[in-house]
């Protein structure tokens, strides 16, 4: 079992080099209803997803928002995070028949808890109507039951095998994917490393081509022209609260990489597809068409 998978919750479209030089051969990223001020590159984009591909690398992908409260998880949170994680599938075009894991970052073990994660992923499976495999990053405990009840068909283990059933499970074998090792770093990358179960038939990955993108998905890295009379600040993350990089003045010209729901570009200022920062659209004018 060779440590070939990686998890992060940054992008990792400036580092896709440095990543296939490591031996890494899959990368782990999330979909959620929204990126946190502390983790603002926490959602896969469908350029990155292209990217990630064409670097000859497979990805894998998780849905969490929280998911360490009990209240994270109900049968109408699991409609509408299935919901939500649907769009992002179509957004990346995600190919049907991969998988989709999603996330339970506690140990729940009581009988009240297991019971509200089952319901959870019983409406998570009624949601997805098999048009992925669903898995769970989950105790032990939790996923034995949630194979059992045929909710899930993808077992992901986290590092923690003090987890109730956790430690039986892993050294059962009945297990697609196993966090080894957390909080580590990869150059400037926070990521966790996983280790594949080579005797199971696999765990879901999957490739993204620019045919597979939806008729809407355009992929574009175009040049914008800062507008802003005074000038307009690159900074560090998606929102005003991130510090300042640069100013730029009016008329620098950008290369705009991928632009947030909150309509902020991320931007290249040398036009060599590394991202430099933040800028708002709003203040930015494409030179040759729109993203």
């Amino acid at each position: 079992m060779i440590e070939t998978i990686i998890d992060t919750p940054v992008r990792v479209t400036p580092h896709l080099d440095r990543l296939r030089e490591q031996g890494i051969r899959t990368v782990i990223r999330y979909y959620n209803h929204r990126n946190s001020r502390t983790l603002p590159e926490k959602r896969l984009t469908r350029e990155e997803a292209v990217a990630v591909s064409d670097h000859g690398l497979t990805l894998g992908v998780v849905f969490q928002q929280r998911g360490r409260l009990l209240r994270d998880f109900s049968s109408e949170r699991g409609r509408g995070d299935a919901r939500r994680a649907l769009e992002c599938a179509d957004n990346i075009g995600q190919p049907e028949g991969s998988t989709i894991y999603f996330g339970v970052d506690h140990d729940f073990f009581r009988r009240h808890e297991v019971a509200a994660v089952m319901d959870h992923f019983r409406a998570v499976q009624g949601e997805i109507n098999g048009r992925y495999e669903v898995g769970a990053y989950a105790s032990g405990g939790l996923c034995r039951r949630l194979r059992e009840a045929g909710l899930i068909r993808h077992v992901w283990l986290p590092r923690a095998l003090g987890w109730s059933g956790s430690r039986e499970l892993h050294e059962s074998g009945r297990w697609d994917l196993f966090q080894n090792q957390v909080d580590t770093r990869l150059g400037p990358m926070p990521v966790d490393t996983n280790v594949a179960n080579p005797a199971r038939e696999g765990f879901g990955a999957f490739s993204v081509t620019e045919d597979s993108l939806p008729p809407d998905a355009v992929r574009t890295q175009e040049l914008h022209e800062v507008i802003a009379r005074s000038g307009l600040n690159l900074r560090a993350g998606p929102d005003t609260s991130f510090r300042v990089l640069a100013t730029l003045p009016r008329g620098a010209l950008v290369e705009v990489l991928e632009v947030t729901e909150t309509n902020w570009a991320l931007v290249s200022r040398e036009g060599d597809d590394t991202a430099d920062g933040y800028m708002h659209r709003g203040f930015l004018r494409p030179l040759t068409g729109s993203v």
